[in-house]
């Protein structure tokens, strides 16, 4: 539930020993535990964890904030009244939107691993000179495993040897 809550725009209030203050525009974090001690024994309640325009990171009641439009969309300008939230952008992305867009923010990030060319006939010629597969990982930068596989997927070209 957080996954899909992460990011977006909230208002509401939060509370200090000063009394009670409003936001406008904070970004939801994720939800949180906090206790409460009373004589009994300390109790928990959930908690919601929203950073304001200012970059200070607050926590709050669930049931005081309200959630308004996602974070990559445009904020409204029009402001409301002091003791309202601004009104919700009406066109929320349906799920399907959420996750096509988080799936290619994902793919902008995620950087993907390069494969290296594997030189089968070095491999080859190093066991044919009685290389141990361990010295052929050694000397080609890959794992004993690695060269064992490339032998065996590759049995044409070493004519048949069978790995010591």
């Amino acid at each position: 539930m957080d996954n899909l809550l992460a990011g977006r725009l909230c208002c509401g209030k939060y509370y200090r020993s000063s009394g009670e203050c409003s936001f406008e525009n904070g970004i939801f974090l994720a939800f949180g535990i906090n206790y409460e001690e009373f004589e009994s024994g300390p109790a928990q309640y959930t908690t919601a964890i929203i950073q304001l325009e200012d970059g200070q990171v607050i926590e709050t009641l669930p049931e005081e904030i309200k959630f308004m439009q996602y974070k990559k969309q445009k904020i409204k300008t029009e402001i409301a009244s002091e003791n309202e939230c601004p009104v919700p952008d009406n066109e929320i992305p349906s799920e399907n939107e959420k996750e096509a867009d988080m799936d290619n923010e994902r793919a902008k990030t995620e950087e993907k691993p390069r494969r290296r060319k594997i030189d089968h006939g070095k491999i080859r010629a190093l066991k044919n000179a009685g290389w141990s597969n361990k010295d052929i990982a050694g000397e080609m930068h890959m794992t004993p495993a690695a060269v064992a596989n490339s032998l065996c997927t590759h049995k044409e070209l070493i004519d048949g040897l069978v790995d010591r």
